[in-house]
């Protein structure tokens, strides 16, 4: 698309509110209006902007990006050979190569997404306990009892990461937990998307198992077949083979 309006009207349709509200200095506008754990709530207008992490692994881009990097890389090839248009007992486009590079991207893509997902809720969680602490050291909650108000800002964020994967995962070692009544009912909402997620998330890693599975025997019966009508093309003298055999 090289039409400069097009391109304005669907930026402003799909990516402007996002990048709008990601963007727009909220904290400035409403500094002494809100108190300070209200004002962190702000920071996540912030996370909307992970939306556009979808676009940068869509699997039909990615597909097409790789297919015409692997195109142009043939090009080059046949330009520089050209007996290789002719072979055909070569994967001179790396099928298969492409292929594997596919179901690797679809991996990643998944463990992207448990990532990005552990993130976002540890930072919900602990904003979360920190609006239920409201300062209060003798309340009994998740900030207190693990005194997070000790640690830096990097190490608080590896435990509320840490718990929230844990946690998504249904596996909960114990080290840490919820203590307040609220943070037991947050909790539960996160263990019922931690459950579903997984799910999932198992049911598409199984699945692109069976597929590849399926590919590397279909490849390597093709292979076989093509070794085989090598050997009796060499045998023949590299002549070529009555149609009734091919």
């Amino acid at each position: 698309m090289k039409d400069l309006k097009k391109i304005a009207i669907r930026y402003i349709t799909r990516r402007f509110p996002i990048d709008f509200i990601a963007t727009f200095p909220w904290r400035m506008i409403l500094q002494g209006k809100l108190s300070p754990q209200h004002l962190r709530l702000l920071y996540l207008c912030r996370l909307l902007r992970l939306l556009k992490l979808s676009t940068i692994l869509d699997l039909q881009k990615f597909q097409t990006l790789l297919k015409g990097i692997y195109r142009h890389r043939l090009n080059n090839t046949i330009h520089k050979n050209n007996n290789v248009r002719e072979s055909n007992r070569e994967d001179n486009n790396k099928i298969m190569q492409q292929i594997y590079i596919m179901y690797i991207f679809r991996v990643l893509r998944l463990v992207v997404f448990i990532l990005f997902l552990s993130y976002f809720l540890g930072a919900m969680w602990y904003i979360a306990t920190d609006l239920i602490t409201n300062k209060d050291e003798d309340k009994f909650t998740f900030f207190n009892e693990y005194e997070l108000y000790k640690y830096p800002e990097t190490k608080r964020l590896i435990i509320v990461v840490y718990f929230a994967f844990t946690t998504l995962s249904t596996v909960g070692f114990g080290d840490f937990n919820p203590k307040h009544e609220i943070e037991r009912i947050l909790t539960t909402f996160i263990l019922l998307v931690g459950v579903a997620v997984f799910s999932y998330i198992m049911g598409q890693f199984i699945e692109i198992l069976m597929n590849l599975q399926t590919v590397t025997a279909d490849n390597e019966d093709s292979e076989n077949l093509s070794k085989w009508l090598g050997l009796l093309a060499h045998f023949n003298k590299n002549r070529p083979l009555p149609k009734e055999m091919t």
